[in-house]
């Protein structure tokens, strides 16, 4: 009988290199359509870009300005545009690079989880294709400005490490995904990929969960022994429940959850420290 190659289910070279140079020529094609070097910024992106250029001045996310998602993309953003600085170039271009170069990582990532499941190499390189196509994702990778963009590569990650039951690192880096966006959380749910034996579930969940929780208490611990804990909870907790509360009608559950947090905001830890 003839043994069967360990990788003999992994995607010829070939079929990598495809899948990168398709990856690339999205993100190129996308930056040439919206002429990064004219394209305005707008919404949020301009928002959060301007807190960035705070953060380079010594400011501290919630505390400089206003932002209605957590503080990951100003501390990655601002490092970007740092190293732009260094070699000349302006803090736009070198977010927008920021982002482009991340865009690309999501796709090679998602053909990557394709890949990891079991899926044909052919049906990894359809996910860049549609995924590098996308007018949101797409779009908002390379105008910059966009947290959703290292949510995904942190989220992608956290799903990798899970499948490869590595719970305490899955959790962390789902951790630090809702970091850049609240909804990145949704990765923590990955855990459930873990089909091993339900023996040790309780403390695999547990792992998960610490790791999920440990950014979180870090950036809130900092926020509180600035005495600032209060704002931050208001802008990413009872500002969007306060959105999303505006889009239902009448009484509901949303409506009572956001009058109890900003109840709770109003107390603030740092006082206390």
């Amino acid at each position: 009988m003839h043994e069967v190659p360990a990788n003999a289910d992994r995607p010829p070279v070939r079929w990598w290199g495809t899948i990168v140079a398709v990856a690339v020529i999205l993100v190129v094609s996308h930056a040439l359509i919206f002429d990064l070097a004219n394209a305005p910024l707008s919404g949020d992106r301009g928002l959060f870009l301007v807190i960035v250029q705070e953060v380079l001045r010594g400011g501290v996310p919630h505390e400089a300005a206003f932002d209605h998602k957590p503080p990951g993309y100003p501390m990655v953003a601002a490092a970007a545009m740092t190293a732009g600085r260094w070699i000349g170039l302006d803090d736009v271009p070198a977010a927008r690079c920021l982002d482009a170069m991340g865009l690309v990582l999501v796709l090679l990532m998602a053909a990557g989880l394709v890949r990891r499941v079991g899926g044909p190499a052919w049906a990894g390189l359809a996910s860049v294709a549609v995924v590098g196509s996308s007018g949101v994702l797409g779009i908002s990778s390379v105008l910059g400005g966009e947290p959703k963009v290292p949510m995904l590569v942190m989220g992608l990650a956290s799903l990798f490490l899970f499948s490869s039951h590595r719970p305490l690192a899955g959790g962390l880096t789902a951790g630090l995904a809702s970091l850049f966006w609240q909804p990145g959380a949704l990765f923590l749910l990955g855990f459930l990929s873990d089909t091993r034996s339900t023996q040790a579930a309780l403390h695999r969940w547990t792992n998960a969960l610490a790791g999920f929780a440990a950014p979180w208490v870090v950036v809130g611990a900092m926020y509180a022994v600035r005495g600032s804990l209060s704002r931050f909870l208001h802008d990413i907790l009872v500002f969007n429940l306060s959105y999303v509360r505006d889009q239902l009608p009448g009484d509901h559950l949303v409506h009572h959850l956001q009058r109890l947090i900003t109840t709770l905001s109003w107390w603030d830890l740092g006082l206390l420290i």
